[in-house]
């Protein structure tokens, strides 16, 4: 059975259901690693908004900040607000693609990214605690192993 992937901009994801599939492409501002349950999480951003992302399925690739992605992914809901559950990931080259306007979407300083946007859930929720680290980029492999290159309680 496969599985319909509807293709929305991010500020239409409140307008939808948990549980729907959607593809969501844009641009990737935040990295974060949680290293009590070993799970990778990304802000996506497009000209519409911002959401977060936990990376449940990706293919073997290293996804950093500044990178053109399309997300592939359920959505979820957590505390009456919604983030996504990729289920697959897949870099974009902006030029090639078509997508060269993603590349001017601009990526915020941590201090001015804020927890969540409406509905919509920017930051993992408690991303202050000890267990979260800022990333500029993950190396994503199959099995869910990650590499990690640093800066410096969400529902599963």
């Amino acid at each position: 059975m496969s599985i319909l992937y509807t293709y929305r901009k991010i500020r239409d994801l409140e307008e939808m259901y948990p549980g729907n599939y959607v593809s969501v492409r844009g641009r990737v501002v935040w990295l974060f690693y949680d290293k009590a349950y070993m799970h990778a999480y990304l802000t996506l951003a497009d000209d519409s908004g911002m959401v977060l992302a936990k990376v449940q399925n990706a293919a073997s690739q290293t996804i950093f900040v500044g990178a053109i992605v399309n997300v592939r992914a359920e959505i979820v809901s957590c505390n009456e607000r919604i983030y996504l559950k990729t289920k697959e990931i897949s870099k974009m080259q902006d030029v090639e693609d078509g997508y060269a306007q993603l590349a001017t979407v601009s990526i915020p300083k941590d201090d001015v990214l804020p927890d969540f946007d409406g509905k919509r859930w920017i930051k993992p929720f408690n991303w202050k605690s000890e267990n979260f680290v800022d990333l500029y980029s993950v190396a994503l492999q199959e099995e869910r192993k990650l590499g990690l290159i640093g800066k410096g309680l969400l529902c599963s």
